[in-house]
């Protein structure tokens, strides 16, 4: 499931999103999910089966708890995933990681959450245009351990500017510090068409 919304377009973004949407897109947008996997589920017909489940972006967790669970309805419901029995993926930011939605999620089946931290440095992620507070971050890693998912993946982006061997090395440990199940490592990517490019 491709969810289009996101909170802010991080520098180096130039994925399918779109920023702050209004609440009456997100409503609408759920809308059509419904009648497009109707669509989808009649094609399939009735002995699809899934093996796998991820919900990405964007920024799925942009949705607020009603809708997100109205999404994993529509998977479940109208396509007929059992999210139970299969792994499940949700990707996340630390400004949308509310306890609330992690609690939810883990509830309905998802063992994985990726959070994109990019880097424990505030200095960095703004200056990739991603201001985010290390509170925030800690509070959000806080609630995804505290749901309890059996996978926990952080994102952290090197060569970002003013990044440091030193400063790479501090994020690498701040992370670790969570021990998550998986750390995924990648650099900073300057593509047509975002806010870095210009």
């Amino acid at each position: 499931v491709h969810v289009p919304f996101c909170e802010m377009r991080c520098g180096f973004c130039n994925l399918f999103t779109t920023p702050k949407p209004q609440t009456d897109m997100v409503s609408r947008f759920v809308e059509v999910l419904e009648h497009q996997a109707r669509r989808v589920k009649d094609a399939l017909g009735d002995g699809a089966k899934y093996a796998r489940f991820a919900m990405g972006g964007g920024t799925p967790t942009l949705l607020d708890t009603r809708e997100l669970e109205k999404v994993l309805d529509i998977c479940e419901k109208t396509m007929g995933a059992d999210l139970r029995a299969i792994p499940g993926s949700v990707e996340t930011s630390p400004e949308t990681c509310s306890p609330a939605r992690m609690r939810l999620l883990r509830e309905r089946g998802v063992d994985r959450v990726s959070i994109g931290v990019q880097s424990f440095v505030e200095a960095e992620s703004a200056a990739v245009k991603r201001p985010q507070k290390s509170a925030e971050v800690n509070a959000a890693l806080g609630a995804l351990r505290d749901a309890g998912f059996p996978v926990l993946n952080i994102d952290l982006m090197y060569g970002l500017p003013e990044q440091t061997i030193e400063t790479w090395e501090g994020s690498l440990k701040k992370a670790l510090e969570w021990k998550p199940e998986e750390l995924y490592l990648y650099p900073l990517y300057v593509r047509p068409v975002t806010t870095l490019s210009r």
